[in-house]
C-alpha cells in the first residue's frame, strides 16, 4: 500500500512475539519495546511516538490494531487518499456510526501523544476534535477485533 515504514509495539517480555516477529523477517531494531504494557494501549502509542527509530521525513503515522487483519484492503486505500487529502486531519473511518481505527494522524499529532496526559487514544482526540475527520466506510472489519484463537477460527473457518 506504499506505506513507509511498520513498527510493531509489543510488550517487552512477550518473547513467543519476538520470535514471531524475527520468523516474519523484522529484525529488533524495527519493533517498539513496551515495558509498562500494563498501563494499556495508550501508553504502546506512548512509546511510539518517543521512539527514535522512525525514518526522517515521515508525515503520517498510521494507528492499526494487530488484531484487526480482516479490515478490507479497499478500506485502507480510502483511509490512505482520505488523509492524503486532507493531510492536516486526524483521520478516522466510521462504521455504523462508529468511530474506530485504524486511524491515521499526522506526525505533529502522533508526536505530541508522547506528553500528553490524556488517559486513552479516544481522550487524546477529542481533545483535538476540530482536527478529526471522520469518514463512513462499509467494512465491519475496522470494529472487530480478534483477542482470542476462537475469534480468528470464526474469522477463519
Amino acid at each position: 500500500m506504499g506505506v513507509a515504514q511498520i513498527a510493531p509495539v509489543i510488550d517487552a517480555s512477550n518473547q513467543l512475539l519476538k520470535t514471531a516477529l524475527l520468523d516474519a523477517r523484522f529484525s529488533s531494531n524495527e519493533w517498539i519495546n513496551n515495558f509498562f504494557p500494563e498501563r494499556g494501549m495508550f501508553s504502546s502509542l506512548q512509546e511510539a511516538s518517543r521512539w527514535k527509530g522512525w525514518r526522517s521525513g515521515l508525515t503520517h503515522m498510521v494507528v492499526a490494531l494487530g488484531d484487526q487483519p480482516h479490515i478490507k484492503t479497499s478500506t485502507l486505500r480510502v483511509l490512505l487518499d482520505t488523509a492524503q487529502q486532507h493531510p492536516s486531519r486526524i483521520c478516522q473511518p466510521v462504521f455504523n456510526g462508529c468511530a474506530a481505527h485504524p486511524i491515521i494522524l499526522p506526525i505533529d499529532q502522533f508526536l505530541a501523544l508522547a506528553e500528553s496526559d490524556a488517559t486513552d487514544l479516544g481522550v487524546f482526540i477529542r481533545n483535538h476534535e476540530a482536527m478529526r475527520l471522520r469518514f463512513a466506510v462499509f467494512d465491519p472489519g475496522v470494529t472487530g477485533d480478534l483477542d482470542t484463537p476462537a475469534d480468528y477460527a470464526r474469522c477463519n473457518p
